[in-house]
């Protein structure tokens, strides 16, 4: 059975997609032929190049299409940006930077055309490569192949090849760097006698030429850099750093004097410019901190001044907020032996030379230090996680006790999430023990003289009496913590409570 003869339904003209257009000049069009074979699919395609809708049957989709073609109007829509929210009154040609602009150089050309791009994405036809373009690219591969000393199938090369192939490098740069010395002693001056170089040839030269300044400059300033900071480093008072809170031992400080350079052929000077480098870096990275990166208050402004409070020893760390690095991108659920060990000691953040331990990144971070304004927005979720579950281990004598309780039967360790799940359902198992403790202790009036207020709180002006579990208990503590007079109490209560009932009453 044959197909059904290709048949014309309908025909449209549409601007075409992506085209640029200039006020004064109509807009390119092309037709779109509707035939009994267009599928829902095309139009939709189509529909889409324009921004508009793509819902809907066939024949709605055919009649958007066909209005769209018929209102010229909203061709235009092709070119004018999204609707946003209203604009202020400095943008655009009203901007501050415009009018600087103009104040300074004069009003621009009013006359010149200017053209709008579409704001609509079209697909792009990849771009067909011409036999020039092979060709070159076929020419560039053969050349590579050669330099290395491979056949153009792949197969390497015979050694009578390999050779021919060094030796005519080797003559290659010696000609160029012979030219390039010719250049600098005869200061541009050639005799007849003298062949003047290709074009190729003194392009080469010229960026040898270039290489070799680069080079020698990056050793002078090297060398400076470092009489700088011995300088520096001799003017500045030296001054007990606040705790570097890392325990790893000091490794012997380099000689910092600067390297001393020996003359290096053309051919090795890309190695010794990289041998700097590391030395510089390897320099940089070893000596003490405590001389260089010491920052005292007095030559940090008063806005920029940020004070946290580290321990040991409790005393002031003053800090530029400018300077406060992003939040280090680390992840403990994987690694929780290494949390227990970066919260108290740490060097993932650096600050001024010196580790800061994981519990105090919130100093740094916070809103309140203006630091990072929205880094603690995305930190404190999962610092308060690792937060959580440091509380726990502190319970334990060391980490095999911690490791043992949040094990399963067979030995295995609980996952992150897991430990998060336990610990938590012990706390709300924990806190409803210790709030009904407090009720108990203070016969059900949590406002009872001797409390002394430890189970109020102030909103909005106005006091109120704790109700939650969680508060109550936390209060408690405290309580027991800060008033002996109440721990003795309480332990003569529950010591009357074990005399008096059984245990399995109690």
């Amino acid at each position: 059975m044959s197909s059904p003869e290709l048949a014309v339904v309908e025909r449209f003209h549409l601007p075409e997609p992506g085209q640029t257009f200039t006020p004064g000049v109509e807009l390119k069009t092309f037709e779109f032929v509707i035939t009994n074979k267009t599928m829902k699919q095309n139009l939709q395609n189509q529909l889409r190049l324009y921004g508009l809708p793509v819902n809907g049957t066939k024949p709605n989709l055919l009649a958007a299409l066909r209005e769209f073609s018929r209102d010229h109007d909203a061709w235009f829509s092709l070119f004018r940006p999204a609707k946003k929210r209203k604009r202020g009154v400095h943008n655009s040609r009203s901007s501050l930077s415009t009018k600087r602009i103009a104040t300074q150089f004069g009003e621009g050309d009013e006359s010149a055309v200017i053209a709008y791009k579409s704001k609509k994405s079209v697909n792009r036809v990849q771009r067909a490569l011409t036999d020039q373009d092979r060709t070159a690219n076929t020419d560039w591969a053969g050349a590579i192949l050669e330099a290395l000393g491979v056949n153009n199938d792949f197969s390497p090369a015979s050694p009578t090849k390999q050779r021919r192939t060094e030796n005519t490098a080797v003559e290659e740069n010696s000609a160029v760097d012979n030219s390039a010395e010719r250049d600098e002693g005869c200061s541009g001056s050639r005799t007849a006698m003298t062949p003047a170089p290709t074009d190729s040839e003194g392009l080469t030269a010229r960026v040898r030429r270039l290489e070799r300044k680069l080079d020698q400059g990056l050793v002078a300033v090297l060398g400076r850099v470092d009489s700088m900071q011995d300088a520096l480093s001799s003017q500045i008072r030296p001054t007990p750093p606040v705790s570097c809170l890392a325990t790893a031992e000091s490794a012997p400080s380099p000689d910092t004097s600067p390297p001393h350079v020996e003359p290096v052929s053309a051919s090795g000077q890309q190695e010794a410019t990289l041998a700097l480098r590391v030395t510089a870096v390897r320099v940089s990275a070893t000596e003490p901190t405590s001389q260089h990166t010491e920052t005292h208050q007095e030559s940090i402004p008063a806005e920029f001044l940020g004070i946290a409070h580290l321990d040991p020893p409790h005393k002031e760390f003053t800090f530029d907020i400018r300077y406060i690095p992003d939040p280090p991108a680390i992840n403990f659920s994987n690694d929780i032996d290494r949390l227990f060990r970066e919260w108290e000691v740490s060097t993932l953040l650096v600050i001024n030379g010196h580790g800061v331990p994981v519990k105090h990144w919130g100093q740094f971070y916070k809103k309140a230090v203006g630091a990072k304004d929205t880094a603690w927005d995305a930190l404190k979720t999962k610092w308060g996680k690792w937060k959580f579950i440091v509380e726990e281990r502190s319970k334990y004598t060391d980490d095999t006790s911690f490791w043992h309780q949040f094990s399963t039967k067979k030995g295995e360790r609980l996952r992150y999430q897991q430990i998060l799940n336990r610990i938590a359902s012990a706390r709300i198992t924990s806190d409803a023990q210790d709030a009904a403790n407090a009720r108990l202790f203070f016969g059900g009036n949590l406002e009872h003289p001797t409390a002394n207020g430890a189970f109020r709180y102030t909103r909005s002006g106005k006091s109120y009496v704790l109700t939650k579990d969680s508060a109550v208990a936390k209060a408690w503590r405290t309580l027991l913590t800060t008033q002996p007079i109440v721990a003795e109490q309480w332990e003569a209560l529950r010591a009357l409570q074990h005399a008096v009932l059984p245990d399995s009453e109690q």
